[in-house]
């Protein structure tokens, strides 16, 4: 059987969710089928761990720049004119890439990316089979509608990790492939978190482990860790960045206190999850959650607020807690609900066993090919 060369196009140079999945994936691949290589379109940590999960990194810091359209971006004036700007850079570059690195396939580790996509069929070959994750929901706006057109027109194979965010596309029905985790990877290691932080070691830890920033609600959960009165109840605020000097990221630092930790981002989310009781996403824009994954093959329950995608990786008072968006009390009811130990070793049970059945890389790495194999008669 030919070895396929696939080509992975990486949006960023940062750790993220996005990256994690993706390297996941090149993990769990055949390596005699198939020959990954990873274009980043951005240097950063991420291209170490692309290696480490055995591909063959390119990188090209060429100002070549997504163009952005979801939810979890937004869109100002700098991200429109560097969405415009980007875009041509690309359509000037990408085909002198595309034609040297000439792959049997190519996959888009995101919806952002489709001018590789337009490129590919346009400059360089037509027959050359596009696939592209969906990520993240579209803006329902002008911008978003960029990102459905170009993809259902020249992507010939869409994947969304949630059915929400298959639900921005209308012409096209994308694949439903939850985002995945390695469970041989996720056991608890000792750590020495909870002292640094004075933690004791019977204190109940509820974990924040997304950026600061609106969309994923770090101003509510503050507010409402503020007005908890358990002294045994702690908050680890993970992903605060002391260089960013924002409104926002200042307000939400006021309400640190003996109770209300903050932890810069971290590579490796098991140390902080190995001191971790519940998990907290309390997102305010539709958006799938890769730390309720892993938390859940730690067997740690979480908290969600009821958004889009988000809500699907959680089974209400049996795999964790839902409650209703910007509703503080409500999430103020739910923390409060964890005191109980026997509830949470409930929940957890529960989450480990959800996560193993719908957001393993054993079961849905194989998914992905299926889709692959769709384009090659050699299946």
């Amino acid at each position: 059987m030919k070895q396929r060369k696939i080509l992975f196009v990486h949006h960023d140079g940062g750790m993220g969710g996005a990256p994690k999945s993706l390297a996941y994936l090149i993990q769990g691949l055949d390596k005699r089928k198939y020959e990954p290589i990873v274009l980043c379109i951005k240097n950063g940590p991420v291209v170490d761990l692309f290696r480490a999960s055995g591909a063959e990194v390119v990188v090209k810091n060429k100002k070549m720049f997504p163009f952005h359209g979801t939810t979890v971006s937004g869109m100002s004036f700098m991200l429109f004119v560097k969405n415009i700007i980007g875009a041509l850079i690309t359509l000037f570059r990408a085909p002198f890439i595309l034609k040297k690195i000439n792959p049997d396939i190519i996959h888009l580790n995101t919806t952002c990316l489709f001018m590789f996509a337009l490129v590919s069929k346009k400059f360089v070959n037509k027959n050359t089979p596009v696939v592209s994750h969906i990520r993240e929901p579209l803006l329902p706006n002008f911008f978003g509608s960029i990102l459905r057109f170009f993809n259902e027109k020249y992507v010939d194979k869409l994947i969304a990790i949630s059915e929400f965010d298959a639900s921005c596309f209308k012409q096209t029905r994308p694949v439903i492939i939850p985002n995945f985790v390695n469970f041989d990877l996720y056991i608890k290691k000792k750590s020495d978190l909870r002292a640094k932080l004075g933690i004791a070691k019977e204190d109940i830890v509820f974990t924040f482990l997304s950026r600061i920033s609106p969309s994923n609600g770090a101003l509510e959960l503050a507010r409402t860790a503020k007005e908890i009165k358990s002294k045994i109840f702690h908050f680890l605020m993970v992903g605060y960045d002391k260089e960013d000097k924002s409104i926002y990221n200042n307000n939400v630092k006021s309400f640190a206190s003996s109770n209300i930790h903050f932890v810069e981002m971290q590579n490796d989310v098991k140390e902080v999850l190995s001191i971790t009781d519940v998990l907290v996403s309390p997102f305010t824009e539709p958006h799938f959650s890769r730390a309720v994954i892993e938390a859940g093959a730690l067997q740690i329950p979480s908290i969600i607020s009821n958004v889009g995608g988000l809500n699907e990786q959680v089974i209400h008072n049996t795999t964790g807690l839902i409650y209703e968006l910007y509703n503080d009390k409500g999430l103020f009811d739910e923390i409060n609900k964890m005191e109980d130990k026997k509830l949470r070793e409930y929940l957890g049970k529960n989450a480990y066993e959800f996560a193993y059945t719908n957001f393993n890389s054993k079961f849905n790495i194989p998914k992905t090919v299926e889709v692959y194999n769709l384009f090659f008669n050699d299946k």
